[in-house]
């Protein structure tokens, strides 16, 4: 019975506690990643909205604007001057 123990309890229990911690690193890794990349694509569409008003603002652009306020997309306007 102790040969059992040592030989399949033993490093089947290794891999169960290898796994749970392999898990728990993971998952806060990924967590705090996610977190991250919430907050960088907030920032991101705040300054690209800036950019297309000002497009905008300056006639190189006229945008289609939705009824929540959103730009689903734009006309660029091309000039040309010598």
């Amino acid at each position: 019975m102790a040969d059992v123990v040592t030989s399949v309890l033993v490093p089947g229990g290794s891999v169960v506690v290898g796994g749970v911690i392999t898990f728990l690193c993971s998952w806060v890794f990924y967590s705090r990643a996610a977190i991250q990349l919430r907050s960088e694509t907030t920032e991101l569409r705040r300054l690209t909205t800036l950019v297309l008003r000002a497009m905008e603002e300056g006639g190189l652009a006229e945008l289609n604007k939705d009824e929540n306020g959103g730009i689903p997309g734009l006309i660029l306007k091309g000039r040309a001057s010598l």
